[in-house]
Formats: C-alpha cells, sequence, structure tokens
C-alpha cells in the first residue's frame, strides 16, 4: 500500500511540475528572444526527460528496496479502476530504456542549431514521444503496452506531416498511419479474445497457464500480424520507406532506432512465454517470410536512387535478420537478435543523421546528385566509410557480432536457413559499398564545390555514435553479461 501511495504522489507532482514548467514557459514567450528560445525549449525538455528517468528508473529502484527484489528485476504494480498495471525494469528492458535515452540526446542535438525545431510544441511531443516508448518497453501489462505503444505514433505521425522534407510528406503520414492502424487493430482483436478467455492481460500470469493448442494458433496469427506490420515484415513493410523518405531527420532515427524494436521486443514480451507450441508449428513459416523479406530488401535497395530509401530498405532487411534468430530457439540465436537490435538502433540512427547532413546543404536525397564529396568533405566521408561498413556487418563492428552470433544459432536449428541468410549478406555489401563509392569518389558536382565540412556539433554526433559501435564491436561482453541474467523464456514449456 505505501508503494501505491508513493507512485500516486510522484505522478502528481509529476504532472504539477510538468504543467508549471509549460506555463511558465508560455507566459515568458513574447521576452524571449530566438536563442533564449532556444535554450529554453532546450531546458524544458532536458528536465522533462530527467523527470522521466528518475521515475522510470529511481521510482522502481526505490520500489526494488522496499521489496528486496533481485537487482536485475525491479516491478511496481497498482489498480488502476480495478485494472492491474505493471511496470517492469529487467535486464531485457533496461538496454532499451538506455537506447531510448541515448537517442533522445542524439536528437536533442541534432535539432540544437536548427530553427525550424526551436519551439515548444516541438520538444513536448518529442518529450511524449520518448515518455511513451519508456513505457511501451517497461509494461508487462499487454494492455498498457497497447496503449503506451499507440500513443507514440501520434507524435511520430506529427513529425512527419508538419516537419517532412517534401510535398509527399502527407501520403505519408497517411501510408503510416492506415498501416499502423491495420497492425494494431489485429493486435486488439488477439488483445480482447485473449482476456476473454483467460481473464487477465499480465504477463506473469499468462505464462503459467497452459493455452490450448488451437487457442494459440488463432491467437499468434493476430498477434504475429500486428507486432509484424511494426517490424516490418514482407508484405507489410511498404509504409517504412515512404514514411523514411519523407520524415525529418530525428523522425528517421526514432524511427529506425526504436520504432521498430518495438514489433520484435512484443515478440519477445507477449508471443514466445505462452504462444510457444504455435510459435513451434509456424517457424517453418517465419523462416521462409524472413529469408523473402531480406532477399527482397536487399535487391530493392539496389535498385533505388533515395539515400533513405536505400537505408530503409536495409533496416528492413536487418529485422529479417532478428526475426530468424528470435525463431530459431536458439540461445545464441536469441542473444544474437537483441545485439542486432540495440546496435541497428546505433548504426541506422548514424547513417540517417549522415543522409540529414548533406540534405540539409544541398536539399536532396538522390543519390547520383553527389559524388567527389571526399575532396570536399573528407571527415564526413571518414564517418561515413566506418558507418557503411558497420551497416554490411564488417568485423570489428557492432553488426558482425549481433548477425554472427544469429548466424551460430540458426545454423544449430536448420544448416539450410543459415546458409541462405550468410549469402544475403553478399548483397547488402553491395549497395552498401555502391552508395560510399558513389558519394566518395568521381567528378564533383560544381554545385557542390561551397559545401562545407562537418562543424563541431555535427562532429561530436557522429563521434559520440562512432564510440558506442565500435565499443560495441570490440567488447561485446558486457552486453552479453548483463543479458545472460535473463531467464531463457523462449523455449518450449
Amino acid at each position: 500500500m505505501f508503494i501505491f501511495y508513493f507512485f500516486i504522489f510522484f505522478m502528481i507532482w509529476f504532472l504539477i511540475e510538468t504543467l508549471f514548467i509549460i506555463i511558465l514557459f508560455v507566459l515568458l514567450c513574447p521576452f524571449f528572444t530566438r536563442k533564449t528560445k532556444q535554450f529554453w525549449s532546450m531546458s524544458i525538455y532536458a528536465v522533462l526527460m530527467g523527470c522521466m528517468l528518475f521515475f522510470t528508473f529511481g521510482g522502481l529502484r526505490f520500489c526494488s528496496l522496499l521489496n528486496l527484489t533481485n537487482l536485475f528485476y525491479t516491478h511496481i504494480n497498482f489498480v488502476l479502476f480495478g485494472f492491474p498495471i505493471v511496470f517492469i525494469l529487467d535486464n531485457l528492458t533496461c538496454f532499451f530504456c538506455f537506447l531510448t535515452l541515448f537517442l533522445a540526446f542524439i536528437c536533442m542535438l541534432v535539432v540544437w542549431n536548427s530553427p525550424n525545431y526551436q519551439n515548444l510544441s516541438f520538444f513536448i511531443l518529442l518529450w511524449i514521444l520518448e515518455f511513451s516508448l519508456f513505457h511501451t518497453f517497461t509494461s508487462l501489462n499487454l494492455l498498457s503496452f497497447y496503449v503506451f505503444f499507440e500513443i507514440s505514433l501520434v507524435p511520430m505521425i506529427l513529425f512527419i506531416f508538419f516537419w517532412g522534407s517534401r510535398q509527399r510528406k502527407v501520403h505519408a503520414t497517411y501510408v503510416f498511419f492506415f498501416y499502423t492502424v491495420f497492425g494494431s487493430f489485429f493486435l486488439l482483436v488477439g488483445l480482447l479474445y485473449l482476456y476473454l478467455i483467460t481473464n487477465t492481460l499480465l504477463i506473469s500470469n499468462l505464462f503459467y497457464l497452459k493455452l490450448p493448442y488451437n487457442f494459440q494458433l488463432f491467437l499468434w496469427i493476430f498477434f504475429f500480424i500486428g507486432f509484424g506490420v511494426k517490424v516490418p515484415l514482407v508484405p507489410l513493410h511498404t509504409w517504412l520507406p515512404e514514411a523514411h523518405v519523407e520524415a525529418p531527420t530525428i523522425g528517421s532515427i526514432i524511427l529506425a532506432g526504436l520504432l521498430l524494436k518495438i514489433g520484435t521486443f512484443g515478440m519477445i514480451r507477449f508471443i514466445f512465454p505462452y504462444l510457444n507450441f504455435a510459435s513451434l508449428t509456424f517457424q517453418p513459416l517465419i523462416f521462409s517470410v524472413s529469408i523473402v523479406s531480406i532477399y527482397h530488401a536487399s535487391l530493392i535497395a539496389l535498385r533505388q536512387f533515395d539515400l533513405k530509401k536505400i537505408i530503409a530498405y536495409s533496416s528492413i532487411a536487418h529485422m529479417g535478420f532478428v526475426i530468424l534468430g528470435l525463431f530459431s530457439f536458439s540461445i545464441y540465436g536469441f542473444l544474437g537478435s537483441l545485439f542486432i537490435m540495440f546496435s541497428h538502433g546505433i548504426v541506422a540512427s548514424a547513417l540517417f543523421f549522415l543522409i540529414g547532413i548533406i540534405y540539409d546543404r544541398y536539399k536532396s536525397k538522390n543519390l547520383f546528385d553527389y559524388s567527389g564529396l571526399a575532396t570536399i568533405m573528407p571527415i564526413f566521408i571518414f564517418f561515413l566509410f566506418f558507418f557503411i561498413l558497420s551497416n554490411l556487418s564488417f568485423p570489428g563492428t557492432s553488426n558482425f557480432v549481433g548477425e554472427f552470433v544469429t548466424l551460430i544459432g540458426l545454423s544449430e536449428t536448420n544448416f539450410y536457413v543459415s546458409l541462405l541468410t550468410t549469402l544475403s549478406i553478399i548483397f547488402t555489401s553491395v549497395y552498401s559499398i555502391w552508395i560510399f563509392n558513389r558519394i566518395s569518389f568521381g567528378v564533383y558536382n560544381l554545385q557542390l564545390i561551397g559545401f562545407s565540412d562537418l562543424n563541431k556539433l555535427e562532429f561530436y554526433i557522429c563521434f559520440i555514435l562512432f564510440c558506442f559501435t565500435l565499443f560495441l564491436g570490440l567488447n561485446p561482453n558486457l552486453f552479453f553479461f548483463v543479458i545472460d541474467y535473463i531467464p531463457f523464456l523462449y523455449i518450449i514449456k
């Protein structure tokens, strides 16, 4: 009961502080200059993110001390209108929470000097997005997971619609909206049906229920379609390239780094623990769909001219790797998939940021508008070269570790699937090297002569992402050490 009162008190304090800061900013806004507005907007966002960090980590840790819970498992539960709501912080969620905070920090640095984003509405939307993602990853209840995920889609839609780069942003907004609603509908139907049968939506309760096989098959189809749209998998993937192309740089960073991970995270948290027999039944189908997704995305990327679309299709191929590792029902496949998710969140964000840098200078995402940038922007080319190597899983980079471990897990389950997956890396290397060669070398465009290399802020952002990628690639033991404490719930019971 004390924990419940503590939670209520903290939430009231949190809301009051947030409203106070917002009202204060609105009242003083007419007296601010542009630079002052920039400073205060950043400060308000930093305060809100700090409050969210304290609530998620500090509040849950305080409750863990009261309950004397394990170091790697902390939770808080309360009843809202007679319905139990549970938030959990364990080894699995801590990495996704860290990734959320890290990319939020990167986004804040990206928009620091951009006048288009220096307003309160933008930072409030960004805070709502990060807040909802935090609670999506920490939810142990299917209802709260669903609600917070749907909330996170609203700021992303507004980012694309109001801060998109071109006229097709309206079309991209509609495509993104209808695809996500389509997936959410199947997820909601499965959620309601599950509650009617079991009278609970808590994963801790569902894990100990022996659900009938036919019921598992029916529920698995709805859940997998709902999460598959968000991964995304072929043929439910067409919304992602459209959204990436029209989204602003921070929209692409969050979309590639976080939103794509919610689909696979939902499978880990809500499908494997209690729909395991159905998952084993559909394993050949999932293997086929994932391999088709990898090869389809890689071949389509070879024919694209838009830089963002190429990276978007590359993300689809990497998420296909993740699905293969998860459905291998192997410890190595599971660990490798988690590592790919974490690494891809950093590498893809870095690539979208680099593309955003040249777009801000030249206002073009067409690959053939750029050539000879190695002469004009050597520092930019160095970082581009490194992250492209990481994207194609070059040894020593973080993606290599994840894909190598995933392939080990796949080889234990099905050697031929592992072989086909390994061969797909060739296509990834082809379009990755093609991008780098086309941008870096050749006779440079005369209109690019006035280009400046990375400024200090852009260099610092790239350097931070560079250090994280290199550290994960050369020292993955820290990641596997913490993840190793996660109970492996995904083997067939």
